[in-house]
């Protein structure tokens, strides 16, 4: 079936999409995993890194500054380390598409002769279309081309070349050549997205100064936080295996050099061409000088520092490769020079090999056979709703359309999406599901402009979404005095007629993530503080006469005490010292159904005790979570409206005679990520049918 291309509300990524169609091309022959797809399609996006960089440095300086840039681009810092498709945002695509960019335009600045003008001039344009295919904020790479044009300009109007190249009618010429594509690129940038490009640069805008009541979508992306000046010590200074500042900009080398490549650049001004002074100056030096602001926004977006900074030392080694060259024997020259390039390129090189045998973050099996199994078993135009970190995984992996995806960047929606994970009515996370596959927040945008106030609108909108359309309108203009049309308006958007299929994937990574869902999910506009624990057992239990004793992943300090005797099981809590710790409920579980839910008290824990065929896993959770959908659907098969139709797990660290539960749960040494559950939403659906499915869920 054909990759999904429904709208999620925000641009397609580029890189998980050409990994799909990769994937399915050569499917068609042999028989090969996404992730090796997704793996090598990584290694020859970096090597075209290189590439773009070493024939941009080449043809200004020589062979050398060419070669320290080529490998400084995907070396001095861990572009790719994490850009497989769909982790966070692929970095990859987002460090070589620009840098093809910038260096395919300042050569058309460079060109004097109109034809080559024009060819890269097109390229540039070519490339900017699929920079755009690829980020949805793309727009800062026109703007920062402005301002490098601007300063360009300026530079072309203030120096005075010995080779007189640079006059009034070359100014002008040149001026009206970037106008002229900058324009072409704004059109095209217009015609792909229009409007939509536009609501982007709103939410950037509003995401950034925090100017609107939601939460902060930034606020547990760890990329984003501050970053320390210096990691690992004085060797760390010289390598980019630490996460400080000087680390991931190549090390103190490094950046070293890019200020002796400056001063170079000052230095020999007047042995070079006016046209390379004025564009290098305009499109190397400017565009390091314009990122570096993004040093403070978190190490990220040191990566955009990082570019023009390959860019500049592979400059500055190639015109003092081209000096020695010059004033000295040839052979000599280049052997002074290699040693210099090589002394720089030691510590990031060097940082890269040991990096290598670091694990990143991994698209995994476990991930890979559920999106087969998606593509098998749902229709063409179901919609699957997740956590948005493995949304492009998902989406492109089993072409099908998800709810969230890498490039979800907006709190409203983070707020909306964790609700649905959160709420202990399926009714209502159902709703919230038709809500956001139909008009993304467009209901919220809505309900907003009718009230007058964001805390309302959202209020209106979590009243009326598990109520038939009739009761949802006598609300809506009782309660929040709206018309008729008002009220209708909002209903049509909200709760649409939807008929397509729906899936929830729960994955075991979730328990990790709980304090980032409750800080969205239960987020009331006024607190934004939770206290929320989620843990489960690390190992499967068979309940025998002696006293077992369980750790809890995700919870310090707190362990399961299970034992059985000729009339009752007995379980409890208990912290490191062997002291008890409070119960509020003990809800049990047997084959995925509730037989049991005990009160225990006012304060402490829920806990899950979960037989799965003879065999005890354990949840431990705090009591507003403990019937939410995500909890309750690690333990339960079904509810009103949920249904599991798969479990997919990792098994290679437990025994395959461990039940689903426990393996899903696993032990303390599976990945975070080691187990899946799909639900298929169930409307309405006959016995029957759900008999078929669950049939399905346990061959």
């Amino acid at each position: 079936s054909p990759v999904s291309t429904k709208e999620n509300g925000l641009v397609t990524n580029g890189l998980p999409l050409i990994a799909a169609l990769v994937y399915r091309f050569l499917n068609l022959f042999s028989d090969i995993t996404i992730e090796m797809v997704v793996y090598y399609l990584n290694a020859v996006i970096c090597s075209l890194a290189a590439v773009f960089a070493y024939l941009f440095i080449k043809k200004q300086t020589n062979v050398v500054g060419g070669v320290v840039s080529a490998v400084l681009i995907v070396t001095m810092v861990p572009f790719f380390e994490h850009s497989v498709a769909g982790y966070f945002d692929t970095d990859a695509m987002l460090c070589t598409v620009p840098l093809c960019l910038v260096c395919c335009y300042a050569t058309m600045v460079q060109s004097e002769e109109f034809k080559k003008k024009v060819t890269y001039a097109i390229l540039s344009v070519l490339v900017f279309g699929l920079l755009a295919a690829t980020w949805e904020t793309f727009y800062i790479y026109f703007g920062l081309l402005g301002i490098m044009s601007v300063i360009t300009i300026i530079e072309f109007a203030v120096v005075k070349g010995n080779d007189g190249s640079i006059g009034k009618k070359m100014i002008l010429r040149e001026t009206l050549m970037m106008a002229i594509v900058l324009a072409v690129m704004a059109l095209l940038a217009f015609l792909m997205y229009g409007g939509t490009m536009i609501d982007s640069i709103r939410r950037l805008v509003t995401n950034m100064l925090a100017t609107n009541n939601y939460p902060d979508p930034t606020k547990y992306i760890v990329e984003l936080s501050e970053s320390p000046i210096l990691d690992n010590g004085l060797a760390g200074a010289f390598l980019t295996t630490g996460t400080g500042i000087i680390n991931k900009l190549g090390g103190v080398l490094v950046l070293v050099q890019g200020v002796l490549s400056i001063i170079l650049m000052i230095v020999v001004r007047k042995k070079v061409s006016a046209r390379f002074l004025a564009t290098n100056i305009g499109f190397v030096i400017s565009w390091f000088l314009v990122t570096l602001p993004f040093l403070i926004v978190g190490s990220r977006f040191l990566q955009l520092v990082c570019i023009p900074l390959s860019l500049l030392v592979g400059l500055g080694v190639g015109l003092l490769s081209k000096m020695i060259v010059i004033n000295t024997n040839k052979l000599l020259g280049y052997i002074v020079s290699s040693f210099i390039g090589a002394l720089v390129l030691f510590g990031p090189f060097v940082g890269a090999l040991v990096r290598n045998t670091t694990p990143a973050p991994f698209y995994n099996k476990t991930f890979d056979e559920s999106c087969k199994w998606i593509n098998t078993f749902a229709s063409e135009n179901a919609d699957i709703l997740t956590w948005w970190d493995y949304g492009y995984f998902i989406q492109y992996a089993s072409a099908r359309h998800v709810l969230s995806d890498g490039g979800t960047f907006d709190g409203r929606y983070f707020y909306w999406l964790s609700r649905a994970l959160l709420t202990n009515d399926p009714k209502m996370s159902v709703a919230i599901f038709d809500m956001l596959n139909f008009g993304g927040v467009d209901s919220v945008d809505v309900a907003e402009e009718y009230i007058g106030d964001s805390e309302k609108a959202n209020q209106a909108l979590l009243d009326i979404l598990p109520l038939s359309k009739e009761q949802g309108e006598v609300v809506l203009m009782s309660k929040y005095n709206l018309n008729k049309k008002e009220a209708e308006s909002i209903i049509g958007i909200a709760k649409p007629e939807d008929k397509d299929e729906h899936y929830l994937i729960i994955s075991r990574d979730l328990i990790a993530k709980i304090g980032a869902l409750a800080y969205y999910g239960f987020y009331d506009f006024h607190n934004d503080t939770y206290d929320v624990s989620l843990g489960v057992s690390t190992a499967p239990v068979i309940v025998s006469v002696f006293e077992e004793k369980v750790d809890v992943r995700g919870i310090d300090d707190v362990h399961v005490v299970i034992k059985k005797d000729a009339e009752n099981d007995y379980v409890a809590l208990v912290d490191d010292m062997g002291d008890l710790v409070d119960i509020s409920r003990i809800i049990y579980v047997e084959n995925g159904m509730k037989i049991k839910d005990e009160y225990k008290g006012p304060t402490g824990y829920t806990l899950y005790c979960i037989n799965d065929e003879g065999e005890y896993s354990f949840i431990v959770c705090s009591e507003n979570i403990a019937d939410s959908m995500l909890v309750s659907l690690m333990a339960y098969n079904s509810n009103e409206y949920y249904t599991r139709v798969y479990t997919g797990v990792l098994g290679d660290n437990m025994s395959s005679s461990d039940s689903a539960t426990a393996r899903f749960f696993g032990n303390s040494d599976t990945p975070e990520n080691a187990g899946v559950f799909i639900y298929k939403v169930n409307k309405g659906q006959a016995s029957e049918e759900l008999e078929q499915i669950n049939n399905l869920a346990i061959e």
